[in-house]
């Protein structure tokens, strides 16, 4: 939505790119969650409100009709949430439970937001929840030969997943658009977060005719990125 395309009496364009300008930064860009590519725009006899949230922050501005700030919600001020869940996702097979391969038995996340202005925003935002379920790989030497033996399916699970992002965004208004930039750090802290086995090899202690399996696993490490956006 833009403030070119809001007809509402005799607010002016400049108090809605404002109040576009205060919002935008809290509006998700992922394709795959359309439903938050926008922002909520109310309007009232002598008010009117724009708010946006991208799941992590959330941002609010309410403005007079007169087109004079009546209050603003976010800016200088710090905003935060957190959540914690517990919930089991099992299949039974063989008359047990078998945790399915994205159950996450305890999972938590939190955002702390600083909306410094019109124009400067900065955000924390952290998540954790218990490892993704694997099946255990065993394995025993017979004669000259390794055999491997799986055990019971998504019996085991791999390391805790956590992570810390943070980003930085700044948004400037012009009189035919707005330019907004971020800085964004994915996994701040660099964590090796597991998320899936890519192959196994096999250790044979000869003396004891014993094999250890060592997994080789794959994950994501910290990434940056930076972005710009004119919007018009």
């Amino acid at each position: 939505m833009f403030a070119s395309e809001v007809s509402c009496g005799g607010e002016s364009r400049a108090s809605l790119r404002e109040m576009v300008a205060k919002t935008q930064f809290a509006i998700t860009g992922e394709d795959t969650r359309y439903f938050l590519n926008g922002a909520l725009f109310v309007l009232r006899p002598t008010e009117m409100s724009l708010v946006a949230t991208d799941g992590h922050r959330l941002a609010l501005v309410t403005t007079a009709r007169d087109g004079k700030a009546k209050k603003d919600e976010g800016e200088g001020k710090v905003s935060w949430w957190a959540s914690f869940a517990r919930s089991s996702a099992v299949d039974m097979i063989g008359g047990r439970d078998v945790p399915r391969s994205w159950d996450q038995p305890n999972a938590a996340s939190f955002s702390v937001n600083y909306h410094r202005s019109a124009t400067w925003n900065f955000n924390v935002a952290g998540l954790y929840h218990s490892g993704w379920p694997t099946t255990p790989l065993n394995a025993s030497v017979v004669g000259s030969t390794i055999e491997p033996v799986l055990g019971e399916r998504n019996a085991a699970r791999l390391s805790a997943f956590s992570r810390l992002d943070t980003r930085i965004s700044r948004s400037t208004t012009f009189s035919h658009g707005t330019f907004r930039s971020w800085i964004e750090v994915t996994n701040l802290l660099n964590h090796h977060n597991v998320c899936c086995v890519q192959d196994f090899s096999f250790v044979v202690n000869q003396g004891q005719r014993t094999v250890d399996v060592r997994e080789s696993n794959t994950g994501v490490g910290r990434l940056p990125s930076f972005g710009v956006a004119w919007e018009f």
